[in-house]
């Protein structure tokens, strides 16, 4: 059966080979390594010369990337070129000859990861503000990875969206749609995640919504007493949940009033 492999780009690969023979007292002679689409082999450990086992490697292909251990090749600083299928095949002194088959898979994470509002600017730790009833747009835009990487949006540890879209073999996106905003949604925290592989951890970046609301209420509090003329008098003016604070102003019919206090 063939077998799989899996590793990191720069990481270090290590391809299987059966060495054994079904045979009693029959040593492996003679073993070629070949990489699918290139016919002549890429590795080989010879040890038809008794005591003297000797190395053999491409060097249009590993250079000095690859040494062969006990029963199989180690490639060191891997990189996306070294994806493929690997076939061993072992001569034996009695034995006919076994070849043994290993996909290595190269993970390249995603090199990038950015999010976009509805107009297309990126957006920074902070986006918005938005007022009630708006609805929130963004886009999540992974760049690189092979595989393509998967595009997540979660709120702390819940799954928000994970309808992920191939925009081209580069790019990997997913579209968050918040409708009708309230005054519970002020700095909430959406995060994207891009990940392509469980051995390789995801990349992250998260916003957090800023709200602008209009006030609750606003209300005029005076003396309950008829009021007369020569005597001062104080009206206040009361107004909660606006965010930022409220401005305040007093008019007297179309004339503004400039004296007076404010206290938040």
């Amino acid at each position: 059966p063939t077998k799989s492999v899996w590793v990191t780009e720069g990481g270090v690969a290590d391809l299987p080979c059966n060495l054994t023979s079904p045979l009693p007292a029959d040593p492996a002679l003679l073993v070629l390594w070949y990489k699918d689409g290139i016919t002549k082999p890429i590795y080989s450990y010879d040890m038809r010369n008794e005591g003297k086992a000797k190395h053999w490697r491409n060097p249009s292909h590993f250079e000095n990337r690859a040494s062969f251990l006990t029963a199989s090749l180690r490639i060191q600083r891997v990189h996306s070129g070294d994806e493929g299928t690997y076939r061993c095949r072992v001569d034996f002194r009695t034995n006919p000859t076994l070849t043994f088959t290993t996909n290595l898979t190269v993970i390249v994470p995603p090199r990038r990861l950015a999010i976009y509002t509805d107009l297309g600017v990126m957006a920074r730790s902070v986006v918005g503000p938005f007022t009630e009833g708006d609805t929130l747009r963004l886009t999540c835009r992974a760049r690189g990875g092979s595989p393509p990487p998967r595009v997540t949006w979660w709120e702390g540890a819940s799954l928000l969206d994970l309808s992920s879209e191939v925009r081209d073999v580069q790019e990997v996106s997913n579209l968050l749609v918040v409708p009708a905003l309230s005054r519970d949604d002020l700095r909430r925290a959406f995060t994207c995640q891009a990940s392509n592989s469980n051995i390789t951890a995801p990349i992250l970046s998260t916003v957090t919504l800023d709200m602008h609301f209009p006030p609750l209420w606003v209300r005029l509090l005076s003396s309950r007493d008829a009021l007369s003329a020569g005597w001062p008098y104080s009206v206040v003016c009361q107004t909660a949940g606006a965010r930022p604070s409220a401005v305040i102003t007093w008019r007297l019919g179309n004339t503004k009033l400039i004296t007076h206090t404010e206290k938040v």
